[in-house]
């Protein structure tokens, strides 16, 4: 049931009403409450039920990420031990998706892709975090650099980049 969201022509307008169900839910404060939220869902179920899979999963998709990443999570408060893995996912989560559906094909079923492509996604973010983005957080304006006073500059020295 899910493969279906690869194939066909009507691959990029399909992740497009993705994005637009997302950017309506952020603009519709409102639609984000239990009542809107279970509805989307139950329509979204519906319309997978009468193989009109990409609609259907169009509702209930953005309704689902959202209800679950508004929620406060117990195994997740504490995350950020790990790093700010966020910019990352962000910034490597489609050119792995792209990869692995040129690598894999397009007929690929959806959940196998997505556990090959999150685990390299997250690999990636946290590499980059702890390779990259931690280190470069200093140079960030308003940030004092080693023991200089807030809004004081100082000359960054080679031994600061390490």
């Amino acid at each position: 049931m899910l493969s279906g969201l690869q194939s066909g022509e009507s691959f990029l307008a399909d992740f497009g009403l993705f994005f637009a169900a997302g950017s309506l839910l952020r603009a519709c404060p409102y639609l984000r409450k239990p009542l809107p939220t279970l509805s989307s869902l139950v329509i979204g179920y519906a319309l997978i039920r009468i193989d009109q899979t990409n609609l259907g999963l169009a509702f209930v998709v953005p309704s689902l990420t959202i209800a679950i990443g508004v929620r406060s999570w117990a195994g997740l408060r504490n995350i950020s031990k790990v790093g700010d893995l966020s910019y990352g996912i962000y910034r490597y989560a489609w050119p792995v998706q792209q990869i692995g559906v040129a690598r894999w094909g397009r007929e690929t079923p959806y959940l196998e892709l997505l556990s090959i492509t999150v685990p390299v996604t997250v690999a990636l973010a946290a590499a980059s975090w702890h390779l990259i983005e931690k280190k470069a957080l200093r140079f960030k304006p308003g940030r004092p650099f080693g023991n200089s006073a807030p809004g004081r500059a100082r000359v960054v020295s080679e031994a600061d980049l390490h």
